[in-house]
């Protein structure tokens, strides 16, 4: 089945590849799909009745997602993984070597080697919509652009706005596109073709690039250069190879020929697609596509949303849904707590228009979408209410009793809990098999991840439609069974007690937090208890207590914390004041003490932090918490900030390998306290040899049901 359809010329010569990947939902750059796009580009190079040429797709809302990352995923060797570049490159060198006008009409999505392919066109336009984004976004794979992204995008757009494009992934939206350059005009999506096809005929003149003073001075461009270094630096720790190896391959190469760039791209590229770091984040995007495909579509998508509760989290959900076109009745109990989560939906919105990402009339429509109550009224044609009211349980049973009085009974209730049990919350209930839990992750509208918690009485439909509306808000839904502290608190709070237990024997927090920032985390567990919340930490750290003594810990250092009023940022104090330096006075509230407990290497600060970790995945996962490996690795490195290039907790112990877990679980255990026995699953893999992933130890316990 072809991948590519050739239209007839129109009678003004123009000739149309449109890309159309078949079983797809969008097009992707196989290899036969470039096969057939070299044959058509040699094809229309012989016909001189062809005047111009424009590349567009088939499929609505997407232009081309990028290379198949399956074949990338299969290059180990860098003779074939150079021979791959250099081939990508040279079909995109016979577009851009056209005698013809060239314009590639992005009507979408234009990720990775599709934005290469519109790099090689002369012209590019893109429709004036929402769905369109434009970006490189390779090194969040561990690689780079090598099919000219490195070497065209500086020279066409400039190199202070190429280089946050190639270091970061960050895509452009079509009015940003247009402001720096990267596409050369804006239309309709109804008219896009026809708009490419006038594009190509006309042309337009050259536009000049909107360059700061810095570029033309001398040591200018190095400056800049130093200074994305710098930031790169910083942000990755040096973890990430791949941003450092784009920037000196930008650096050199805006500096040489276009050959010689290219040249350089496959080089880098090479040494990269076949390292330690790629090999693990391209794992991981193959457990995000497995885990997007295993959602099923509900036989009636969520028409109409209710969120109850306008605080932070509340509004933030509500904005999710206004974003996807869903009309959301927001309810608390004053007119005043209305107000404000109907100002901050307003507020995300407007953000959203003066960055461009929205026309005013886009914004409006969005804006008209939200509608505020302290009642019940307009409640009777909501389909899929939220409940994210205060992390309590009477209050939350009283919410979902009055809803189930005024929704219509086919509606889902949704509980946004980080501790309740759903199972708990759906006590009394009339209709318990329409309730599921949605734990969003704070900040919302940042945080990718959404754990859908499946209680023994949540039906088939309930969940796939919690499924649906989780994936069409843009977020990664990942079912686990509803148990204490769900699936990402459980094994955070094994990771943050021993932290804590740590530094009650004299570490400071300081230093704990600077050897996980250094492995690779992003940001240490005394900072992240202070942005999450003490008191709200507090409330799930009970809970685990509670449910798992032996390994859990005790929650009485954060106790006497949130006694005194040491709420973390939200007060201006926790384990680090107002100056973001560590607050001493917090050391006269723990068990100990101690200033300090000698000399303790960061290794150790790790293993010590990390092993409770795995020990209690292992443990989750041996119960059926979660029903595979490869969710735990997505779950905590999308919820957690647990460190993507090491490929998630269970990656993480296939490299270390069973047999050393339990044996420095065994070491610790005899050494600090029979919290760190190794679990039953973990002991049982050693004596077998078995891996998380790739050795047949993918599943155990129970599944947790529906996704």
């Amino acid at each position: 089945m072809s991948e590519i359809l050739m239209k007839p010329l129109t009678d003004r010569g123009v000739a149309y590849l449109l890309f159309d990947s078949p079983n797809r939902s969008v097009n992707v750059l196989s290899q036969t799909a470039m096969v057939e796009l070299e044959r058509a580009v040699d094809e229309i190079s012989r016909n001189r009745d062809v005047r111009a040429l424009v590349i567009g797709s088939a499929k609505e809302g997407t232009f081309i997602a990028g290379a198949d990352v399956n074949a990338i995923g299969a290059l180990t060797d860098a003779t074939a993984a150079r021979e791959a570049s250099r081939r990508g490159q040279a079909i995109y060198g016979k577009i851009a070597a056209l005698p013809i006008p060239t314009v590639a009409a992005i009507n979408g999505i234009c990720l990775g080697g599709g934005t290469e392919l519109a790099l090689a066109c002369r012209y590019r336009i893109a429709a004036d919509d929402e769905r369109v984004s434009i970006g490189l976004p390779e090194v969040n794979l561990g690689i780079l652009p090598a099919w000219g992204g490195c070497t065209r995008l500086p020279r066409l757009i400039g190199i202070e706005a190429a280089l946050p494009m190639i270091l970061t992934g960050a895509p452009a939206t079509a009015r940003r596109a247009l402001k720096i350059g990267l596409v050369d005009a804006l239309a309709a999506p109804a008219g896009l073709l026809h708009a490419a096809a006038q594009l190509a005929i006309e042309g337009m003149p050259p536009r000049r690039l909107r360059r700061s003073f810095l570029v033309g001075l001398p040591g200018g461009p190095a400056l800049i250069f130093r200074t994305a270094k710098k930031r790169v630096l910083a942000k990755t720790h040096g973890q990430y190879p791949a941003p450092i190896e784009a920037l000196d391959v930008v650096r050199r190469g805006f500096a040489s020929t276009e050959a010689e760039s290219l040249e350089m791209e496959g080089e880098a590229f090479a040494r990269l697609v076949t390292g330690d770091v790629a090999r693990r984040l391209v794992g991981l995007f193959f457990q995000m596509e497995s885990n997007k495909r295993s959602v099923e579509e509900p036989a009636s998508p969520t028409k109409r949303g209710a969120v109850v509760g306008a605080g932070v989290m509340g509004a933030g959900i509500a904005t999710l849904l206004v974003r996807k076109g869903i009309p959301v009745r927001l309810r608390d109990v004053a007119h005043d707590r209305v107000g404000a989560g109907l100002a901050r939906i307003r507020e995300a919105i407007d953000e959203r228009r003066r960055k461009g990402d929205l026309t005013d009339a886009a914004a409006r429509s969005r804006r008209a979408l939200a509608s505020g109550t302290v009642d019940w009224i307009g409640f009777g044609n909501v389909d899929f209410a939220i409940e994210a009211a205060l992390e309590d349980l009477a209050i939350k049973r009283a919410i979902v009793k009055d809803l189930e009085a005024c929704l219509p009974p086919s509606a889902i209730i949704a509980t946004n809990t980080s501790s309740l049990s759903v199972a708990a919350i759906a006590e009394g209930a009339s209709r318990p098999e329409n309730i599921v839990g949605l734990h969003f992750f704070n900040p919302v509208d940042k945080m990718p991840l959404v754990e859908v918690v499946l209680a023994p009485r949540t039906s088939n439909e309930a969940a796939t439609k919690a499924f649906a509306l989780a994936k069409r808000l843009g977020k990664t839904p990942i079912p686990v069974r509803d148990s204490p502290g769900f699936l990402v608190n459980r094994l955070l709070f094994a990771y943050v007690g021993e932290a804590i237990a740590m530094y009650e024997e004299g570490t400071t927090a300081s230093e704990i937090d600077a050897a996980m920032q250094g492995y690779g985390w992003a940001m240490g567990p005394f900072r992240m208890l202070d942005e999450v919340g003490l008191d709200v930490a507090l409330a799930v750290a009970r809970i685990l207590a509670k449910a798992f003594p032996a390994t859990a810990g005790s929650p009485r250092l954060i106790e006497a914390m949130v006694q005194a009023g040491k709420l973390g940022k939200k007060s201006r104090g926790g384990f680090y004041g107002r100056n973001r330096k560590e607050d001493a006075s917090v050391r006269g509230l723990a068990s100990s003490s101690r200033e300090s407990a000698g000399t303790v290497s960061r290794e150790e600060i790790v293993e010590r932090l990390t092993l409770p970790l795995l020990n209690e995945a292992a443990r989750a996962l041996e119960e059926g918490v979660v029903n595979s490996a490869s969710r735990i690795d997505l779950a905590m490195v999308l919820g957690a900030g647990f460190p993507p290039f090491r490929g998630g907790p269970m990656a993480l112990a296939d490299d270390w390998g069973a047999a050393a877990v339990v044996e420095k679980l065994r070491a610790r255990a005899e050494r600090i306290g029979t919290r760190f026995h190794p679990a039953a699953l973990l002991v049982r893999m050693a004596t077998l040899w078995e891996r998380f992933h790739g050795g047949g130890t993918q599943s155990h316990g129970a599944p947790a049901t529906a996704g």
